[in-house]
């Protein structure tokens, strides 16, 4: 009987022992990624191998600088198939050990080998897997389907001997996962970039250019307080001598105006496109924070997975078309303000383009110079050398592309600020708007058949793009776009390039030509007929949006002649959508709707919005890129965050208008072109051109400044 007991307890022991794991798979078999060391003890470099054994002696003494060092060092991923891919470790805890050896950060790139008989799992496009599959059929489908962020591949923060090279790091962890992985079914590999370390006392040379910058910027700034100051308290009888006009321009006493102009000065049926901008230029800068803060930190990709395959991202995936918004505006108010100054007096083209250059440039060229002089010295993080100096490297290397509005065409995988592409497509079309409404002056009948020709043709190019090239009609927002956005083909051979764009511009600018002719017309339409429109218009703009979300079906097979036939046809549609409103505003009357569009605060926003188109997705990337560690994406979050990013671009956009945009608009128009403006402000002039072109009825004092400025006059 005793023996029976014995034997029965020895068996409770054993089931009992079984079931629970041993202390192998707890340390090293239950882990989807192994521990990384820190130390490369068996690196060819002699410093690097020596300060590693040093600290690893300090380790299994418990030393506190090796353990700090320890500590600063992600240990193993947490969160992998919810899609947290970047395991940080604590960044700012590496730059502060105070050691016999100093330190510096690495982020490596771990990369997983599937093993081969789950390398090809039955339903890689499912967004959920079976609870009772492998765990390795999750990871690999994870890279079979692009809508999902990759699982197999992760990034793992260090904190190394600053000796070590990249190439030592490397090795050394790469001969570490060779020894220990031999016998398990599954491979590591381990890259480390010498672009992802960054030492504790790093540091950058000031360069010329920085000092420069600076400099220049301390100067504007003094110039604009220092005038305003002196206009304030100044005898208002007193003559100015012409160096005194030229630094009054700077004055915010005097600008202030053009910063809160009222719309009553506006044609009355355009001051509604105010509003448009306002609310396009925050849409812009909603949807620019949400793809950045996607683009590296997010520890909850599962969601986002979700949202896109359910529409729950509806409008985020479609911020692309908000853009042509400022294509349509333009090219309404290019049209019609070139045709109003041309029916007083025919200009010479060039001066409407070099009035447009100094629109666009000063504040363009500006920005560029800092992000290629200082921008990379005012952050720091574990991926701000890698993120932030990479754009750094693109502007210095490619400013003069900028500068001759020719980056979305020259070299547009190395483009000096992503999304600076918009501002070359807006000068050409310009240039293409000036000739064309000198011809709609000259030769109606031949102008307005060019324009409907321009306008077919330029619906057509993007198709044949799309289906030669067999790419996506539209930006796909997945995590590999998100990451290197300026590597993706849609975007660097369709989205970019002027000659795929120009359709939404030739249309804003046939309505500003309906618009100019029967700018007088007292026709009105029925309220019925304006709710009718106004469905029409909501239905033309959303109709995009919801055929373009069977893009983001992963399992959907491609079909080149309805991608290229959608390339074309979903901004032809979000195009006469705004057409629609635009018409039905002007003929129509939609009051509440109306006098939000033209309120007081729409004009505000309206006059800064190319500064903060400007500033926004610098300053975006800036607080994105010194991420120290994931977080999870939450929409309200992103939405304060898209909030403040409002306020801050806002701010400075407000300080750009003063201290350069206004500035040089002023200098233009004063000095520069004077001459050109006192010839067509005389009032004998205007009045005989008046009586023998009944064409022109405005009764008006018309400027160059002010007719083709048009982007600020509306």
């Amino acid at each position: 009987m005793r023996r029976m007991w014995i034997v029965a307890v020895a068996a409770w022991v054993t089931l009992a022992a079984a079931a629970v794991p041993d202390d192998d798979f707890w340390s090293r078999e239950g882990h989807l990624y192994p521990t990384l060391p820190i130390a490369a003890t068996s690196s060819d470099n002699h410093q690097c191998r020596t300060d590693s054994e040093l600290l690893v002696r300090n380790l299994r003494n418990k030393t506190l600088w090796a353990m700090t060092m320890w500590d600063a060092s992600a240990k193993t991923a947490v969160g992998v198939l919810y899609g947290t891919t970047f395991q940080l470790g604590n960044f700012d805890e590496c730059m502060r050990v105070v050691t016999p050896i100093k330190a510096r950060f690495c982020v490596a790139q771990v990369f997983a080998k599937i093993p081969e008989r789950h390398s090809h799992p039955g339903r890689p496009f499912d967004l959920y897997s079976h609870p009772g599959s492998s765990v390795w059929e999750r990871i690999s489908g994870s890279r079979i389907d692009p809508s999902k962020v990759p699982r197999d591949v992760i990034n793992w923060g260090l904190c190394v001997p600053a000796s070590c090279s990249s190439s030592d790091v490397e090795e050394s962890i790469n001969a570490y996962l060779e020894r220990t992985s031999a016998a398990n079914e599954t491979l590591y590999g381990v890259e480390v970039r010498n672009e992802f370390c960054t030492a504790a006392e790093e540091s950058d040379e000031v360069t010329a250019g920085e000092i420069a910058f600076w400099v220049f910027a301390i100067l504007l700034i003094a110039l604009t307080v220092s005038s305003t100051v002196f206009d304030y308290y100044r005898d208002a009888d007193a003559k100015e001598s012409k160096l005194t006009q030229l630094w009054m321009t700077f004055s915010i006493r005097r600008n202030f105006v053009k910063l809160v102009g009222s719309s009553e000065e506006t044609e009355n049926h355009l001051d509604v496109l105010h509003g448009i901008k306002a609310i396009s230029i925050i849409s812009i800068v909603l949807g620019h924070r949400i793809g950045i803060s996607l683009s590296v930190s997010a520890s909850n990709f599962q969601e986002i997975e979700e949202h896109l395959r359910t529409g729950r991202a509806l409008f985020f995936v479609h911020t692309d078309l908000v853009v042509d918004t400022f294509f349509f505006v333009s090219g309404l108010l290019a049209c019609f303000f070139l045709l109003k100054v041309f029916a007083v007096r025919i200009v010479n083209p060039l001066f409407a383009i070099l009035v447009r250059v100094m629109r666009l440039a000063p504040a363009y060229f500006f920005i560029i110079w800092y992000q290629a002089s200082a921008a990379s010295r005012l952050g720091s993080g574990p991926l701000w050398k890698a993120m932030a100096k990479e754009e750094n490297r693109f502007c210095r290397e490619n400013w003069w592309a900028n500068v001759l509005f020719l980056s979305n065409y020259i070299k547009p995988k190395e483009m000096c600020m992503t999304h600076s592409w918009y501002i070359p497509c807006d000068f050409h079309f310009f240039v293409m708007a000036t000739c064309l409404v000198i011809l709609l002056g000259k030769q109606k009948k031949i102008g307005v058949g060019l324009l409907a020709v321009l306008t077919v043709l330029s619906s057509i190019i993007p198709a044949v793009v799309t289906y030669v090239n067999h790419i996506q009609p539209m930006i796909i927002f997945y995590s590999d776009f998100l990451s290197r956005p300026r590597d993706d083909e849609s975007f660097h051979v369709l989205y970019v390039k002027s000659h795929n764009r120009a359709t939404v511009y030739l249309i804003g600018m046939a309505i500003g030509y309906f618009l100019y002719m029967y700018k007088d017309s007292p026709k009105r339409v029925s309220k019925k007929l304006t709710i009718s429109a106004c469905f029409v218009w909501l239905l033309l703009m959303f109709a995009p949006m919801a055929y373009g979300s069977l893009y983001y079906d992963s399992e959907r097979a491609y079909d080149a002649t309805e991608a290229a036939i959608f390339a074309s046809a979903r901004r032809i549609s979000w195009a006469v959508g705004f057409s629609i409103f635009v018409l039905v505003h002007r003929f129509g009357k939609i009051p509440l709707l109306s006098s939000a569009l033209s309120s007081r605060p729409a004009v505000f926003l309206s006059n800064i919005t190319y500064g903060i188109y400007l500033l926004h997705f610098n300053l975006i990337s800036a607080d994105v890129f010194q991420a120290r560690t994931s977080k999870p994406f939450r929409i309200g979050n992103v939405l304060m965050d898209g909030v403040g990013d409002l306020l801050i671009s806002g701010f400075f956009a407000i300080i750009l208008f003063f201290i350069l945009e206004v500035p040089c608009k002023r200098i233009l128009r004063e000095f520069i072109l004077q001459r050109k403006i006192k010839e067509m402000d005389k009032p004998k002039q205007l009045e005989s051109v008046n009586n023998n072109n009944q064409s022109n009825p405005y009764n008006c004092r018309v400027t160059v400044e002010d007719s083709v400025s048009t982007s600020e006059k509306l």
